[in-house]
């Protein structure tokens, strides 16, 4: 079935299984999705995936949850507030919110109370996330771990949900459906799914026990959101949930626009700004409450002008493991090739790689003294550089304003926020370029660093306009809670 290895046309299926076999297999909305290699779309499922790696995972994940069981039974008091931020949990971050910033200062000017819940979707270890500790000053809130007996109910749940797959797939008459959920269920008991229903469990014990009015959840198309949705919604019948898109989106980010069953589906969708905004509109039909809310990430035009360049490149990192390493790979070439240049490779702080990346990295950066990674910088770092590397990352836009002329490495999904912004004919014209290849980016670097286009479309002052828009101020009033 060469259709369920076409990015758009995978997800519109997607979308109509959720649909079609919502009351068939009842925890289907709990189910990541078929991984596809959108850099490859035809290319089968990735080795990563396979049968016995994908149990491993399972059966590691429940042993440590079953370790990690909480012997506690006393009930936590109710917890009250106005709004409920909710966000994935980063264990390097432990003050203000990575992805909301200081969102509670505006709620706050509006006399609305927020409480800040981070939620555990898969990275970093399990354990990291179950030792933390609510932080009372902050409001910022962990959900607790399941009991003996809850951890025994989760593993029985994705038990029953296998066998519902198998009576769909027995029944489905047509090969296409029938196709897709054969491939979901292959993947079913796997680490990533554990935690999706480890997490639907959780959020049972919280939602039941504090009744929140408004939950403000991040949105980027991954499983949990939806599972929060359902939950949030189902469980508070007066309850409203909105999605926040706070990360850089374009045409081809198939997982946000799909519609799905009316409980999965938000109340309200805001935006960074005018340009992510657009793209909703365009591509959503099914949810008119849909506004511009701001960003964190919005900067003005910086003060300091006179910036003291340094012959310096930046790979920014964001997404999956495989897109991390490219781009690790080719600046570690750039920094053996040209010791001249400083490089740095900055990794989103979400990430995790492991204790044997770190090691290697160390030794890395004793032998190349050029060359540096980490998951930490200041704005020293966007300053001196003159390039940034990237695939897909909000950094991209979001520090256009320190003059760093980004390169886009394109691949097959061209999943370029910055696109409209480069001269296609010419890219290495345009202030915002790409390049195809490691050969591509030495040229670029070695080219006239304060090349700018004079097409007013492709020029750098187009390019700050478009990051002021793609990222606005928070905008926040009283008519945010209008549908209370």
């Amino acid at each position: 079935m060469r259709s369920l290895f076409d990015a758009n046309r995978l997800n519109s299926e997607l979308s109509n299984t959720f649909i079609d076999f919502e009351k068939r297999i009842p925890n289907l909305y709990k189910v990541s999705e078929l991984y596809l290699d959108t850099n490859d779309p035809t290319k089968k499922f990735k080795s990563e995936f396979f049968l016995l790696r994908r149990f491993f995972g399972f059966l590691k994940a429940f042993l440590i949850t079953l370790l990690k069981s909480n012997f506690n039974l006393e009930p936590r008091s109710e917890i009250k507030g106005d709004v409920l931020l909710v966000s994935p949990y980063i264990n390097k971050i432990k003050g203000n919110n990575f992805f909301f910033g200081d969102i509670q200062n505006h709620f706050h000017n509006l006399k609305k109370t927020t409480v800040d819940l981070r939620i555990f979707n898969g990275v970093p270890p399990i354990s990291d996330y179950l030792g933390e500790k609510d932080n009372s000053s902050l409001n910022v809130l962990y959900l607790p771990s399941l009991s003996l007996n809850e951890n025994i109910l989760v593993f029985k749940e994705l038990l029953k949900t296998f066998k519902d797959f198998s009576i769909a797939i027995k029944e489905e008459k047509d090969p296409i459906k029938k196709e897709l959920l054969r491939s979901i269920k292959k993947r079913l008991f796997s680490r990533t799914n554990f935690f999706n229903f480890y997490l639907s469990a959780q959020l049972d014990n919280f939602i039941k026990e504090n009744k929140f009015k408004y939950a403000l959840v991040t949105f980027d198309g991954s499983p949990w959101e939806r599972i929060f949705c359902k939950k949030f919604k189902s469980l508070n019948k007066t309850g409203r949930v909105a999605f926040y898109q706070h990360a850089p989106i374009t045409e081809k980010s198939y997982s946000l626009f799909n519609k799905y069953p009316k409980l999965l589906n938000p109340d309200h969708i805001y935006c960074s700004g005018k340009g992510p905004h657009s793209i909703f509109l365009n591509k959503i039909s099914f949810l008119s409450n849909i506004h511009i809310l701001g960003s964190r990430k919005n900067i003005q035009d910086s003060q300091k002008r006179n910036f003291n360049k340094e012959e310096s490149v930046l790979f920014i990192t964001q997404g999956s493991s495989r897109d991390i390493f490219i781009l690790y790979k080719i600046a570690l070439r750039l920094a053996f090739q040209e010791r001249k240049i400083k490089v740095k490779v900055l990794l989103h702080p979400a990430v995790y790689l492991g204790l044997s990346f770190k090691f290697l990295n160390v030794a890395l950066e004793f032998f190349l003294s050029n060359f540096k990674c980490d998951s930490v910088s200041d704005e020293n770092t966007f300053f001196k550089s003159k390039f940034m590397v990237y695939f897909s990352s909000s950094l991209a836009i979001e520090k256009m304003f320190y003059d760093i002329r980004p390169i886009h490495l394109t691949n097959s999904s061209n999943n370029n926020p910055l696109s409209i912004l480069v001269d296609k004919e010419n890219p290495n014209l345009s202030w915002c370029t790409e390049a195809n290849d490691f050969k591509d980016i030495l040229n670029i670097i070695n080219s006239e660093v304060n090349l700018d286009s004079k097409v007013e479309k492709y020029s750098k002052q187009n390019a700050k306009i478009f990051s002021q828009e793609y990222f606005e101020p928070f905008q926040i009033t009283k008519e945010f809670f209008s549908d209370y």
